[in-house]
Order: C-alpha cells, then sequence, then structure tokens
C-alpha cells in the first residue's frame, strides 16, 4: 500500500521543485541587472549533488522515474545558472566576448602586423 503511494507521489517531486525553479527562470529572464543577489555556489552545489543522484539512479538503482526526476532538476539548475552566468555577463569567458554590454573604451585589440 505505501510503496504505491510513494510510486504515485514521486513524480510529483519535480514538479514541487519546478513551483521554485519557474520564478527564478523568470525573474532571471525579465530582470536587467547583475542579479548579483543570486549565490552561485549554493547551486553550484545543488547542481553537483543532482548530478551524483543522477550517476547513482543510472549506475546502481537503474531507477527510470528516479534518473529522470535527478535529470530534470539538473537541467533546470543549468538553466538557472547560465541564465545569473548570462546576467552578470560571465559568459564571456566561454564565449570570448562581452554578451550584455558593450566592450569597453579601453579593449583595443592591436591589429595584426602585415
Amino acid at each position: 500500500m505505501a510503496e504505491g503511494v510513494f510510486i504515485f507521489l514521486y513524480p510529483l517531486v519535480f514538479l514541487t521543485s519546478l513551483a521554485g525553479y519557474v520564478p527564478q527562470i523568470f525573474n532571471l529572464i525579465h530582470v536587467k541587472t547583475a542579479a548579483s543577489s543570486m549565490a552561485l555556489s549554493s547551486w553550484f552545489i545543488w547542481l553537483a549533488a543532482s548530478l551524483i543522484s543522477l550517476g547513482y539512479g543510472i549506475t546502481s538503482l537503474h531507477d527510470m522515474m528516479f534518473c529522470l526526476v535527478a535529470g530534470m532538476n539538473a537541467a533546470a539548475q543549468i538553466v538557472v545558472i547560465l541564465l545569473v552566468l548570462y546576467r552578470r555577463d560571465q559568459l564571456a569567458f566561454i564565449f570570448g566576448r562581452q554578451i550584455l554590454s558593450e566592450v569597453p573604451a579601453n579593449y583595443i585589440q592591436a591589429a595584426p602586423a602585415e
């Protein structure tokens, strides 16, 4: 009896989590500031925990529902992390250029010698 209840309830874990992710994601999409109040270290810790859970589910549990929930949590956490990095204009490290702001006036690359 109890097992059947938890099998039914477990997919609701992600839906409950999604209720927390969606406002963060919408806020990060619409805000025009650097999102400096978001603690990236916490998000990276939560992402690491989700990825470890996903790995455990794949290699040890072989439980598709567990893996699905852990994977969807990790995906939502990655979205939040990327949006924070985007808002802080720190994706320039990855893409080699600034995304949100103009290139500073003092940033002039020397022309290659001909």
